[in-house]
């Protein structure tokens, strides 16, 4: 896949997870996902891994973070 195909088919799938409410902060291959407390991390995964299925990416999930339950991340660090 080109540079180029690759980053419209990221586009697409980031938006979709845009229209679901969803608050993305990007940088090279970090993603933060922002959403409402109700949502839960599981099923931010869940939208995250089906949007990126279809691109045929992978979510590595040993480098998964949540804060949920008053856990901290580190973003570019």
């Amino acid at each position: 896949m080109s540079t180029a195909v690759f980053c419209i088919a990221l586009e697409k799938a980031l938006r979709k997870l845009k229209l679901r409410g969803y608050i993305l902060v990007v940088y090279c291959d970090d993603l933060v996902i922002a959403h409402r407390p109700e949502i839960s991390a599981i099923l931010v995964t869940q939208h995250v891994q089906e949007e990126f299925r279809q691109i045929g990416l992978t979510i590595n999930t040993d480098k998964k973070l949540t804060t949920e339950d008053q856990g901290t991340i580190k973003f570019l660090d």
